[in-house]
């Protein structure tokens, strides 16, 4: 990226001009940048200037950028200006918020922000564990049910730089499997409702949501077996039912 010397001395001399721009144009030009082909050299620059903690009130996390616009170029992925954000910025939970007041962003990305907490393993309830490294198939297919394709795919993306992975590594083509997991295996159905539980002989009632949560918990530590009398007798067992042709 070539420079204007001249321009960028004046543009750190009026760098207090920007608290004259509004919020929405600031982050407007924020994820331009974000997206832009020389965006990291541009956010670098940001960076060595001051411009950019003075934008983002938040320290910058460069190396987890730099990883994961690495890993988008590897895999040939567009960029994503939000998830970008997210790991140039979240580290903490408290950041979440203060940065989508301070950038006004939108719930959806608000919510790609919120992915990189729960990776960090910062709040109560987060699941760092899963992401310490590459998850393999049966803990990807835990994962991805769970949270749904997009937040699978935010999530792994943002360990994955997070991970400090380089092409090299052993680990880079087990992350680059775990995230094609989403386009290769198609997410399945709980295979039993409500009425299948009410079938056995149990009342309506809080008993029924919670033997369909207790069978689903177990249907998917079993890696979702698709066997109709496995099935079947689980859900049985789960429901006190006698088998077939008995009393209860």
């Amino acid at each position: 990226m070539r420079l204007d010397r001249e321009g960028l001395s004046a543009c750190i001399k009026a760098r207090a001009g920007l608290a004259r721009l509004s919020v929405e144009r600031i982050s407007s030009e924020m994820f331009k940048i974000l997206a832009a082909p020389a965006g990291l050299a541009t956010i670098q620059l940001m960076y060595e200037t001051g411009f950019l903690p003075y934008i983002l009130g938040i320290a910058p996390q460069l190396s987890n950028l730099r990883r994961l616009a690495v890993i988008e170029g590897k895999l040939e992925l567009p960029p994503d200006p939000a998830l970008r954000l997210a790991a140039l910025t979240i580290m903490v939970h408290e950041n979440v918020a203060k940065l989508a007041r301070r950038l006004r962003l939108s719930k959806k990305d608000t919510c790609v922000l919120a992915q990189a907490v729960l990776v960090a393993g910062d709040c109560g309830g987060g699941d760092r564990r899963a992401w310490l490294s590459a998850p393999d198939n049966s803990t990807a297919r835990r994962l991805l049910y769970r949270l749904g394709a997009n937040a699978y795919r935010q999530r792994l993306l943002l360990a994955w730089a997070r991970s400090g992975a380089v092409p090299a590594d052993l680990s880079w083509p087990c992350w680059a499997a775990a995230l094609s997991l989403a386009q290769r295996w198609t997410i399945p159905k709980c295979p039993v409702s409500g009425a299948d539980v009410l079938a056995l002989g149990i009342p309506p009632g809080p008993a029924v949501g919670e033997i369909l949560r207790r069978f689903e918990d177990w249907w998917i530590d079993a890696d979702f077996p698709s066997d109709s009398a496995v099935i079947t007798q689980r859900l049985r067992n789960l429901a006190g039912a006698s088998p077939p042709g008995q009393t209860r």
